[in-house]
């Protein structure tokens, strides 16, 4: 089994990927990267590569994987960056901040088939979402006709004053919403067709934060009739909680924290079921484990860069209809 060489770009999540990595056998860290030199110094293994400059990093000898952990408007020049230095690449979301980069990540990408391409949608692992996936498979809900996601971030304080309310764009759909709509593709496995999308900034109005702190969409997906509804919701109060409702002819279920619910039967007669959510989040740790199986077998390689793909081109189509609906409000 070959050992796999890694770099890590930004030291907020990416301090997680490292403690977790370090524990790998065949996985060694060569290099890390952050601007601030105070998180670089939390790194006391002296054999590691240390720099603030993310051109060193990516130039650094030996690496032959890379995790980019950066601010949002980095992501696109490190992994063109990282595809031409032929590296696997795991990027937290969203890959890019638009279409013209993402066509460009693809182009890249299509002739560099053998390199795994990874993102960090954890929720694809949750136990309760891998369960619910299970039942979609086996027809437990009959036919689903309703699905309503909801990304209920609770952390404001995030747009008012850390890096994403100084940046110069910043997207509520492609930092919240999309775990959401990822989580969605994969459980019911379509292809979306139309979204309509709105927004708002209520919570946010006296800040310094220059977009939308609320959005909502609707979409459609092809050879289905089946209805989505999917928020994004960042000036929520109450604790970060990710909500989800299915309909089917057979069953319902939602999960709305701190419960998970099912019911079966109508109004006359009924199954009802109900669960704490589990509050164990080791789960997060199962996609860079994936990613990691993904260099050594190679198998879905292709595959999972198929639904990334699916899911920006649909976090794309919601900003755009948002955006576009922005003055008919």
């Amino acid at each position: 089994m070959k050992k796999i060489f890694i770099g890590i770009i930004g030291l907020g999540v990416g301090m997680h990927h490292y403690k977790f990595l370090k524990s790998k056998k065949n996985c060694e860290i060569i290099a890390v990267c952050d601007f601030n030199i105070n998180k670089l110094n939390k790194i006391k293994n002296n054999k590691i590569f240390k720099t603030q400059n993310s051109n060193e990093l990516i130039n650094y000898n030996k690496i032959n994987t890379i995790i980019i952990s950066s601010f949002d408007n980095f992501h696109y020049e490190q992994i063109i960056k990282s595809i031409n230095k032929k590296f696997h690449i795991f990027i937290e979301k969203p890959i890019c901040q638009n279409k013209t980069q993402l066509k460009n990540i693809y182009k890249l990408l299509d002739n560099n088939k053998s390199l795994a391409f990874y993102s960090n949608f954890n929720l694809r692992f949750a136990p309760e979402f891998v369960k619910l996936k299970n039942e979609i498979i086996n027809k437990n809900f009959g036919k689903i006709y309703y699905i309503e996601a909801s990304y209920n971030y609770s952390r404001l304080f995030k747009l008012n004053k850390g890096w994403r309310g100084s940046s110069s764009f910043y997207s509520i759909n492609q930092g919240g919403a999309i775990h959401m709509l990822d989580l969605v593709l994969f459980l019911i496995n379509l292809k979306f067709k139309k979204i309509i999308c709105f927004g708002n900034k209520i919570a946010t109005k006296n800040s310094t934060y220059k977009f939308n702190d609320f959005s909502v969409g609707l979409v459609k997906f092809f050879n289905s009739s089946i209805i989505l509804k999917i928020s994004s919701n960042f000036g929520s109060n109450g604790p970060h909680n990710h909500g989800l409702k299915i309909f089917g002819t057979k069953k319902t279920f939602i999960q709305d924290y701190p419960n998970i619910k099912t019911f079966q039967g109508d109004d006359r007669s009924y199954i009802y079921k109900s669960k704490i959510i589990p509050k164990d989040k080791s789960y997060k740790l199962n996609t860079l484990s994936y990613f990691i199986n993904l260099i050594q077998n190679k198998k879905n390689i292709l595959y999972e860069r198929k639904l990334l793909f699916e899911t920006m081109n649909a976090i794309f189509a919601m900003d755009k209809s948002m955006n576009k609906n922005k003055d008919n409000l």
